[in-house]
């Protein structure tokens, strides 16, 4: 039974990479732009984070709870799985991570906005479980683009934070910036819309990645 559910979370990954390189390739270009602006203000860059952050908690949302709902349709479960896998991951992929691998080059404050503005970022993953759980009804594709547009806003949410927070401009860290992102976006980012449900759904679980069917099956036709 371990054994299956391995296989599955690994195939479930394996479809769902195009989309995580698509997103951070995106979102890591349009990060790297604005870096050039060195004039931006810290304030703007703040503002900037303050949105995308509760954003991205809301699509990380949307995308665990479609994951969880797809193979198991339990309303008391499914809550909780999302509100945590989105909050918790999120601000890992968002906050720890970037300040962890920039604090020995540079002076960056952490900032924890789920204890500093929990009414936003708790009401950002509970919006984000009910549109995840109505949208899935309507279609099994939901947990695919929802996933991509995740990765996107994490590569902008995640950069941002080091532009608010941080004492040195993205061109002077540039490399590390890169490096540090990337890791912030790819794992977090498929550990909440994919491997975390996946561990609560019990026998609940298809046999057969949605992606892959979507996507394998139309080529076989």
């Amino acid at each position: 039974m371990v054994g299956l559910r391995v296989k599955h979370i690994l195939l479930e990954l394996k479809y769902h990479s195009p989309f995580t390189l698509i997103g951070t390739v995106f979102g890591l270009v349009i990060a790297i732009a604005f870096s050039f602006f060195t004039w931006l203000p810290s304030n703007i860059a703040d503002i900037v984070f303050h949105t995308l952050h509760p954003f991205h908690i809301f699509l990380s949302s949307v995308a665990t709870t479609a994951v969880f709902w797809k193979h198991k349709k339990k309303i008391f479960e499914v809550f909780p799985v999302g509100i945590v896998g989105s909050i918790g991951i999120c601000s890992i992929s968002d906050i720890v991570i970037p300040y962890l691998g920039l604090l020995p080059l540079e002076k960056i404050r952490f900032h924890l906005c789920v204890l500093v503005h929990p009414q936003l970022i708790f009401s950002s993953a509970i919006a984000g479980v009910f549109v995840g759980v109505f949208l899935t009804n309507l279609t099994k594709k939901l947990s695919l683009f929802s996933h991509g547009s995740h990765v996107l806003v994490s590569a902008l949410a995640s950069t941002f934070y080091i532009t608010a927070f941080g004492s040195l401009s993205l061109i002077q860290i540039l490399p590390i910036a890169f490096a540090v992102i990337f890791v912030a976006v790819l794992i977090p980012c498929c550990t909440s819309d994919i491997v975390f449900p996946m561990l609560f759904i019990g026998k609940a679980f298809e046999t057969e990645p949605t992606a892959h069917k979507i996507f394998v099956k139309k080529k076989l036709r």
